[in-house]
């Protein structure tokens, strides 16, 4: 049985920004290798359009990437664990009434957000790795928790929505 394409698209994203990340993670032996990611603070939106739905998705993946660069320095400063199952456990039951709010498959949404998060440790776990060979970096002050996971926050309803109109195209 062949799965719909609509239901691909999660996955092929999800191997897609695992090999950004790893591509980030392994720079070329002469090169030192970066504490942070550099990325824009802020990155401009693309205006929705049907050529650019996936385009947009992935923009705003970059986006929850750079916020979770920064969560993982605040949980390196802090010492606090990566894994934090109360604030997944959180967000994925507001995932999940956006979801059904939109019309959306609340399971496939769940689905998804459950692979942006896994991304999101595994890159924190990677960023802590490098910290402990090499220390973080030098000028990296940590924002609040607070202000991060209201960035989180702001970037989960549209991230559905980007989801959500690349599962609906045809």
């Amino acid at each position: 049985m062949k799965i719909p394409i609509r239901h691909e698209f999660p996955r092929l994203i999800s191997t897609l920004a695992a090999l950004l990340v790893a591509c980030d993670e392994a720079p070329p032996a002469s090169t030192p290798a970066p504490s942070v990611v550099a990325r824009p603070a802020e990155i401009q939106a693309l205006p929705e359009s049907e050529s650019n739905k996936g385009s947009r998705l992935t923009q705003l993946r970059a986006e929850r990437l750079a916020v979770v660069d920064q969560v993982a320095l605040w949980k390196w400063k802090n010492a606090r664990p990566i894994e934090d199952p109360a604030r997944e456990a959180k967000v994925l039951d507001s995932v999940e009434q956006l979801a059904a709010d939109r019309g959306l498959d609340r399971a496939e949404a769940r689905k998804f957000f459950e692979s942006l998060m896994a991304e999101a440790r595994q890159r924190q776990h990677a960023l802590h790795d490098g910290w402990r060979k090499s220390g973080p970096p030098a000028d990296a002050s940590a924002i609040e928790i607070d202000q991060l996971r209201q960035k989180i926050d702001r970037l989960t309803p549209q991230l559905l929505d980007a989801w959500g109109h690349s599962v609906r195209r045809p």
